[in-house]
């Protein structure tokens, strides 16, 4: 498990991924864990799968630190690789 505390870490984990998917979760108040699957489309924006629900999003690159929940967590230190 692995603490992803910034943009940049988070972008480079992607591209580093064996296929582009990164597999990570929120970390939620209480301990409980929201996983995630986040791909980045041709560094234009992030595509994201919420695990619990099957829900998608697409959140532009430059507006992933204003968005909830990633950019969120990312700022409070909670969102985490396997």
């Amino acid at each position: 498990m692995k603490k992803i505390i910034s943009q940049e870490q988070l972008d480079e984990l992607i591209h580093s991924s064996e296929n582009g998917i990164l597999e990570c979760f929120v970390m939620l108040n209480g301990g409980g864990m929201s996983p995630k699957s986040i791909t980045l489309v041709e560094d234009d924006f992030y595509y994201i799968i919420n695990e619990i629900d099957d829900t998608e999003e697409t959140i532009p690159h430059d507006k992933l630190m204003d968005s909830f929940p990633i950019g969120e967590a990312i700022k409070k230190r909670a969102l985490y690789t396997y």
